[in-house]
């Protein structure tokens, strides 16, 4: 179920509540309270706001805490590197220290301190963040994956849930009767076969840059590379009218230009298995059942195909079909 996160504002699946407890003695709002410097405790509203944190954001603090508590270890080890003579003194005993010196008769008449200076110790930020760094070991951000194709899909269809139904019964350029059609809106490839210009994903031909080696099919083009332990900035892969892709997008950027350019219905044809069907809706069902664990992260356009890197640049891009 998809809500809208308190520390974001995006609306995407819920993570974790910020009642909800961390190894069972703090909870996730004071978590967050500590790292972002905030107060969510506002009063008379704060039970009328969010309550929920995102995926993202839940690892974006996990993952800080753990560079925190790396950071603080490391300096650690700098200070032991020192002479015990030279380690230096904290900022608050040097300036208690000028204090006194400044008025010696006000401190030791017993009078008050109007220095300011408390030391860190203790504070109530710092009984949270002793407890925090205590559990290091317990509290360990989970490795972030890539969402897979069945996870960027499902969060498409909430983004067109309004029209999805009718979106599915469009035909786009194909004239073939309905009757005609295979399970789930696939296109027979019989049928397809009578013009002599269609081609699919496996009827290409690519050559790699890292081994000259000679690849058709961009299926077996994207698991070469995988084969080759390349990391993406690595991955290069050239079109047949000479354009180059090479950046981290060079598999998105590739596929919406020869759709555009070159094979439009190919922005109907699955990358994988090369099955072509009437419409980018049809051919999404596709590729969340036959496909769905593939780690590879597309949000396509249900009105033009067009394939987007994330889930926000396909609100942006969406905008421009309803003005």
């Amino acid at each position: 179920m998809s809500i809208e996160c308190r520390l974001c504002g995006n609306i995407s699946p819920a993570k974790i509540q910020l009642s909800d407890k961390i190894k069972g003695f703090l909870s996730f709002k004071e978590f967050v309270e500590y790292f972002c410097r905030i107060d969510l405790d506002d009063p008379g509203i704060a039970n009328k706001l969010p309550t929920s944190v995102c995926q993202d954001c839940y690892y974006v603090l996990l993952n800080f805490c753990k560079f925190t508590i790396t950071v603080e270890k490391l300096q650690n080890k700098f200070k032991n590197r020192l002479p015990q003579e030279e380690h230096p003194v904290s900022y608050n005993k040097v300036a208690l220290k000028r204090k006194h010196e400044d008025n010696p008769q006000k401190e030791s008449s017993g009078g008050t301190n109007d220095c300011n200076i408390k030391d860190e110790s203790d504070s109530r930020l710092s009984i949270k963040r002793n407890k925090i760094f205590r559990t290091n070991d317990e509290i360990k951000a989970p490795e972030k994956h890539e969402n897979n194709i069945g996870e960027c899909l499902e969060e498409v269809y909430l983004l067109f849930k309004d029209d999805l139904e009718a979106r599915e019964k469009q035909y786009e350029k194909v004239t073939i009767k309905e009757s005609l059609l295979m399970d789930g809106g696939e296109i027979p490839r019989n049928w397809l076969e009578r013009y002599r210009d269609f081609i699919t994903w496996q009827d290409l031909s690519y050559q790699c840059s890292h081994c000259t080696k000679q690849i058709k099919s961009l299926n077996a083009f994207i698991k070469h590379f995988d084969e080759l332990k390349l990391s993406t900035n690595k991955r290069i892969i050239k079109c047949h009218c000479g354009k180059i892709f090479k950046d981290q997008l060079f598999l998105i950027s590739y596929i919406n230009h020869v759709s555009k350019l070159h094979y439009n219905h190919l922005k109907f044809t699955c990358i994988f298995c090369s099955k072509v069907f009437v419409n980018v809706v049809k051919l999404s069902n596709h590729l969340k059942l036959s496909h769905g664990n593939a780690n590879v992260k597309i949000f396509p356009c249900f009105d033009c195909g067009l394939i987007c890197s994330t889930l926000d640049r396909l609100k942006q891009h969406k905008n421009c079909h309803e003005i």
